[in-house]
């Protein structure tokens, strides 16, 4: 079983009061699976490991509640952790780095936010760039989406502007990886 840091699922719950009050987490609650409720009865740190099952479950029923089920939600999530996670400390690395210099740091701290996989970052320098999610033991498209979105705020935090980005292939559809593609100008 995956196991994912505190930080990802405070992300989340913060996410849900500050856009759905606290009646929306309220409702959220009596979705989530029991397992989950026990977890987030618990003691939540930035740096404690939790099962990856709690994550993907808030990702989930946040998306299926409040979004369309499409887990566009689940990237808006993920862009929402970008923003509370690296607008602090790291923020100098945002303002100095690339985007495939920053995304090489990313893929070098994986390890620090789950603790199966591996990310892999490729860009060609020219505007575009490719993240590969290897060997997670549990892949879910709730995680790919989140992921997208993170690093899709990551990128514009750089200051460099989006203009696509998009699953090229995904485990959940019997592929070897899930890749992320990204477009900046």
């Amino acid at each position: 079983m995956a196991k994912v840091r505190g930080s990802a699922i405070l992300t989340r719950v913060a996410y849900v009061k500050e856009k759905f009050g606290e009646d929306g987490w309220k409702r959220l609650q009596t979705l989530l699976a029991p397992q989950t409720r026990h977890v987030l009865a618990g003691a939540i740190e930035n740096r404690t490991w939790h099962p990856f099952e709690t994550f993907i479950d808030l990702n989930v029923r946040t998306d299926s509640l409040f979004g369309r089920g499409d887990y566009r939600m689940c990237m808006e999530m993920g862009a929402y952790g970008a923003d509370k996670n690296l607008n602090t400390v790291y923020r100098i690395f945002f303002q100095l780095g690339s985007v495939p210099f920053i995304m090489s740091k990313a893929a070098s701290l994986w390890s620090e936010h789950y603790d199966s996989g591996k990310l892999i970052s490729k860009s060609d320098q020219r505007k575009s760039l490719t993240l590969q999610i290897e060997d997670f033991v549990s892949p879910h498209c709730a995680h790919c989406f989140s992921v997208m979105g993170w690093a899709g705020r990551s990128i514009e935090l750089t200051g460099a502007s989006l203009t696509e980005r998009q699953r090229t292939s995904c485990r959940n559809w019997r592929d070897a990886t899930c890749t992320l593609a990204f477009r900046t100008t």
